[in-house]
């Protein structure tokens, strides 16, 4: 399996402790740099201030939908991937998104997922 090159940096955003440690532990021990935040607004704030390759995010969060984080993302960095990891993942249309996987979900399907939209990004 291909790993990642560079250290690619991405932001997790998940209001469930369990899931974010559980997404960082795992894409830290393939190499990738993670972060993690509780919330829409703390993954904005840490954006305005941080370079990242990738935002996963869920979508069922107290304050913001994931949905509607993706938008304001998109908005402010149309180039930077997203890819919603929920159990409740929206309906309809999903054009802020670059791909949306459901919980509870294969970790080697969620890598070959972050390896993929991160090697499209880049092309």
């Amino acid at each position: 399996m291909q790993t990642q090159r560079n250290a690619e940096r991405i932001l997790v955003v998940d209001d469930e402790d369990l899931g974010r440690t559980a997404i960082q532990l795992f894409l830290s021990s393939k190499g990738y740099t993670v972060e993690v935040v509780p919330s829409a607004d703390e993954a904005l704030a840490h954006l305005e201030r941080e370079h990242y390759d990738l935002v996963i995010t869920d979508n069922q969060m107290s304050g913001m939908l994931g949905t509607e984080l993706a938008l304001a993302i998109k908005t402010r960095w149309p180039w930077l991937p997203i890819v919603m990891f929920s159990a409740h993942p929206p309906e309809g249309p999903m054009g802020s998104l670059d791909l949306v996987l459901t919980k509870p979900g294969d970790v080697p399907i969620l890598l070959k997922s972050v390896r993929l939209v991160l090697d499209r990004a880049a092309q």
